[in-house]
């Protein structure tokens, strides 16, 4: 088992009462680097992932709109957009035939990895969300693992609306234990996903954050994958956030919490990559000024449910109208970024200076 590996926070971003690295895959991700003895930038991971710019919503808020995109094609590429190699393996469904081959080939290469000392990124070891495996034991034939735990409410307290007074639980104390070898990929949700993140890669600076601004327009655009009735990605979902805000009841409270965190979180990162790219392009500027509103309207969002009371009915009518207003706020901001991506004469105002 590798020595040392703790699971990395964000700790500027939470003295600034931000959420900062909410989203599991990239906060694991963001530990294996920092094992590796890389020096984590949450802010380039983010925002080169392109994950600073999506955001996913179900109508019934549920957390596994979170989850609800390609991982085959968007997790290995974002990671190497951000400048580091990976090995990817992963399944969502298919014959009995290809799970056990995927099973085999993911375990090759988390043993692998951890022999070079890289610890693996994979999904729904003791919950739904990616976490790290440390170790293994061939005897034993299981994994160590140290894995992501979201805040949760303290089920003893009352989650009444106006009343109660919720105890979050401590936000960085990830779970560690084993795994049986044969759970990979079985466990609840029987889906299968795992990332090695290696070294750099050698992707140019440049090139990366076009392709990031790129993936923002187009995901905000609903282009990234197929919208439907009941979820929306990019500027639609705000809509579709709203009229759920307006609907949930308290026992909603951590799936509110949960979904506010990863967005809020998300355009804060948008708003510090944008602002320090900006140095170099004064065209991002207006860009980065749109996200500092939206992140600081989600931040607003974020707090309501991060608080001591679940909001009662006209508080969450307003932060329904907030949302409204965010949907606004980040038409803008996409607005000034498609000025900074390829047009169809192919120039764009990209380190123009």
């Amino acid at each position: 088992m590798l020595s040392g590996v703790e699971w990395y926070v964000d700790r500027k971003a939470e003295a600034r009462g931000e959420p900062g690295l909410y989203y599991s895959y990239l906060s694991a991700v963001a530990s294996s680097l920092q094992a590796q003895g890389e020096v984590v930038d949450p802010t380039w991971l983010m925002g080169a992932s392109g994950w600073a710019f999506r955001i996913i919503m179900r109508a019934d808020m549920s957390e596994r709109a979170i989850h609800a995109f390609d991982w085959a094609a968007l997790l290995p590429e974002g990671l190497r957009n951000a400048g580091y190699d990976c090995v990817y393996v992963g399944r969502r469904c298919g014959s009995a035939a290809l799970r056990a081959q995927r099973q085999a080939e993911a375990h090759a290469a988390i043993v692998a990895g951890i022999d070079a000392g890289r610890p693996a990124v994979v999904y729904d070891l003791f919950m739904p969300e990616w976490g790290l495996v440390i170790g293994y034991d061939d005897d034993a034939q299981a994994y160590d693992v140290l894995a992501y735990n979201r805040p949760l409410l303290d089920p003893t307290e009352p989650l009444a609306a106006g009343g109660g007074h919720p105890m979050w639980r401590e936000t960085h104390r990830p779970m560690r234990g084993r795994v049986p070898y044969a759970l990979l990929g079985q466990r609840d949700l029987g889906v299968l996903s795992v990332t090695v993140p290696g070294g750099p890669c050698g992707r140019c600076h440049d090139e990366a954050l076009l392709n990031a601004l790129q993936v923002a327009v187009a995901h905000a655009q609903g282009e990234e994958w197929t919208q439907t009735p009941t979820c929306q990605s990019g500027v639609a979902a705000y809509a579709h956030w709203a009229k759920a805000v307006q609907t949930q009841p308290s026992e909603a409270w951590e799936r509110a919490e949960y979904l506010a965190g990863h967005w809020a979180g998300a355009r804060c990162y948008a708003r510090d990559l944008l602002m320090r790219e900006s140095d170099q392009c004064p065209a991002l500027e207006p860009a980065a000024r749109a996200y500092a509103r939206v992140a600081d309207q989600l931040l607003t969002v974020w707090r309501a449910y991060h608080g001591e009371h679940y909001p009662g009915r006209r508080q969450q009518e307003q932060l329904a109208d907030i949302l409204f207003d965010t949907a606004r706020s980040e038409a803008e901001a996409i607005a000034y970024l498609r000025r900074c991506v390829p047009n169809d004469a192919g120039t764009y105002l990209l380190r123009t200076g």
